[in-house]
């Protein structure tokens, strides 16, 4: 799960693989924020 299972593509795609980790982090990142906005709301209503 999360930027581990894109390594392995981006090196097989020999283009960037910098780019591959990047993205996946921020994903991981966006996905973390929302989780804390939800619980957030939760808390407060």
């Amino acid at each position: 799960m999360g930027p581990l299972k894109g390594a392995p593509k981006g090196i097989v795609m020999v283009g960037q693989p910098v780019n591959c980790w990047t993205s996946a982090l921020k994903l991981e990142v966006l996905a973390l924020r929302w989780v804390v906005v939800e619980v957030l709301l939760d808390a407060l209503q």
